[in-house]
């Protein structure tokens, strides 16, 4: 047994055990106290930043998991090595299938050359200014998307980095890209061209059709003069003179510029009509029926009317006219041995795409409703149809693709001038050897303003 002080001072006894003696503990002075104060200052700083990388890395994975843009990393060789949420639903895929996928395979692939061009650019950056593109997106299902593409080279952290900041340690280069839909804005875009274009043809149409118009009107007083003489040298010459075989010549070319001339006028819009509330169904049923008795037999004419048609307000003449002339364009297209087909429609602004590009805001004439109700005359046929340059000219006086001596070029721009002038559209779809379909959109007439505009309904059965 030993007897031991403890730190009281009391005895302390152990049995086989020898007792500390108590060390009073000495201040720490000099380099040892700074040693000590600059370690626990290192292991504060330590943690303080520990604390700040773990939210930034928080805020950052709600960033990148919740973006409104499709975020992911790109090796060097074009692979998927990372990808958000965003990305994967835009492409209609699951997140899974594009990782260790290649990017290209999701590109439409008249557009992988732009891709690789865009890596390359960024490559050469060597951390500068980012690679902006914008490419068409293949997805799982529907139609190519239309996307930008922003591609830089991704910063590198930890061992791995390597002397340029991007490169690691292993000398590979990682690239993030950015991917924004903007499939809206380019809709957009092809919306403003395309109504851009039908103005600038509109206004060519209409600079034309002021010129025609203007000539017409001279060339017809100078054709009545014409025929109004040949008329009387008849009369005074007996049939046995050989002056009257020239004299009917005469008469019978003045006669027929002056059908040329009332086409002019029809399409600068001059023409004399006589406008009036009209059931379409009948008119086009009596035309047709003209129509269908000076057709040869190896034509073949569908009739298809809407039953309950919308009535509108137009001279029955001008659709006499109307459908005349593209009956006579959609034969000569057929060749030999064809259909053309004839049908009605009650149309509105959500279910006529000419009228939704061409009718928004358009004028109407009294008793008619706005530009939301429309009574569409679609004309069809199984011809030779047109290409994309001729269609664009197609209603263009004096335009035909007819031999000589076989076609004024006044069919279409007739019809052009009768429509307008009724405050319609007409548009022509066709596709070379599939044949042509020319739409013609007239306003609907509103019974319920018939006081008002003082019109009677009036049947051409």
């Amino acid at each position: 047994m030993e007897t031991h002080l403890n730190a009281s001072g009391r005895e302390c006894v152990a049995a086989g055990v020898r007792a500390p003696s108590y060390q009073p503990r000495v201040p720490l002075v000099g380099r040892e106290a700074q040693e000590l104060v600059g370690r626990e200052a290192q292991d504060l700083e330590r943690r303080r930043v520990a604390q700040v990388l773990a939210a930034s890395l928080a805020r950052n994975f709600d960033l990148y998991e919740l973006a409104s843009v499709g975020y992911c990393g790109v090796s060097e060789k074009g692979w998927i090595t990372e990808a958000n949420p965003t990305l994967a639903a835009l492409l209609g895929v699951e997140r899974n299938t594009l990782l260790a996928a290649p990017l290209s395979r999701f590109i439409l692939k008249e557009d992988q050359d732009d891709l690789r061009r865009l890596i390359q650019r960024a490559l050469a950056a060597q951390g500068g200014p980012a690679a902006t593109g914008e490419l068409r997106l293949v997805r799982a299902e529907g139609a190519p998307l239309w996307a930008q593409l922003v591609v830089s080279l991704e910063p590198r952290m930890g061992d791995d980095v390597g002397p340029d900041g991007t490169r690691g340690a292993d000398g590979t280069r990682s690239l993030c890209v950015v991917t924004t839909d903007i499939s809206a804005r380019k809709a957009a875009e092809a919306s403003l061209a395309l109504r851009e274009c039908e103005l600038a043809q509109a206004k060519k149409l209409e600079s034309v059709g002021r010129l025609a118009g203007g000539f017409a009107h001279q060339l017809n007083n100078m054709l009545a003069v014409v025929l109004g003489n040949a008329e009387l040298a008849l009369r005074q010459v007996d049939a046995s003179s050989p002056a009257r075989g020239r004299l009917e010549e005469i008469r019978t070319a003045a006669e027929r510029s002056a059908e040329i001339v009332q086409q002019l006028l029809a399409h600068a819009g001059k023409r004399l009509v006589a406008p009036k509330v009209i059931d379409l169904n009948a008119t086009v049923a009596t035309t047709i029926a003209t129509f269908r008795s000076n057709l040869r037999e190896d034509v073949r004419l569908i009739w298809k009317p809407e039953g309950e048609l919308w009535p509108v307000r137009i001279d029955p003449s001008q659709v006499d006219r109307i459908l005349g002339n593209l009956g006579a364009n959609a034969v000569d297209a057929i060749g030999e041995g064809g259909t053309i087909t004839i049908e009605t429609h009650n149309r509105n602004v959500a279910t006529c795409a000419c009228v939704n590009r061409a009718c928004r805001g358009s004028r109407t004439s009294p008793g008619t409703r706005g530009p939301d109700a429309y009574v569409a005359i679609v004309v069809s046929d199984d011809g030779c149809g047109m290409d994309k340059e001729t269609l664009a000219v197609a209603f263009e006086p004096f335009f035909t693709t007819k031999g000589v001596g076989k076609g004024t070029g006044l069919g279409l721009a007739a019809v052009y001038g009768e429509v307008t002038q009724n405050h319609g559209v007409v548009s022509a779809q066709s596709v070379p050897g599939a044949g042509t379909t020319f739409t013609i959109c007239l306003p609907r007439y509103d019974e319920a303003d018939r006081e008002n505009a003082g019109l009677a309904i009036a049947s051409t059965a």
